[in-house]
């Protein structure tokens, strides 16, 4: 898996989720508060590491915080599904960011579910 980059081809890393400055009301929001901005997709597992992170920022402050993001990230699952929940917008278009860079349309990957959708013998 690639480092997702933003739109300005900059790499975002946990460590630049954590520590960003707060000029970037993107980021320093949901650092400062962890308010979560969608809901729909999260476990039980996703909403406990999300409330592990607040607790480490209250305990912690922002460097503590930087470090439980590096960790999550180590789970790239995870670390997509909780940093969507905070930050839904800029995942978004740091996959389609990616995608672009790795030559995928969203044509593409619309004829790719399609096709996944109709192989027989693949059960949801």
């Amino acid at each position: 898996m690639s480092i997702p980059r933003s739109s300005r081809g900059r790499p975002i890393s946990a460590k630049t989720l954590a520590g960003a400055s707060r000029s970037n009301q993107t980021f320093s929001s949901a650092v400062d508060d962890f308010e979560v901005q969608d809901t729909s997709g999260l476990t039980d597992a996703d909403r406990a590491e999300i409330n592990k992170l607040r607790k480490t920022y209250k305990r912690g402050g922002r460097k503590a915080v930087g470090l439980a993001l590096e960790k999550l990230a180590k789970d790239p699952i995870r670390f997509v599904v909780v940093i969507g929940a905070l930050y839904p917008d800029m995942m978004r278009e740091m996959i389609r960011d990616q995608m672009a860079e790795a030559g995928i349309t969203e044509q593409d990957l619309r004829e790719l579910i399609q096709k996944l959708e109709s192989t027989p013998g693949t059960k949801h």
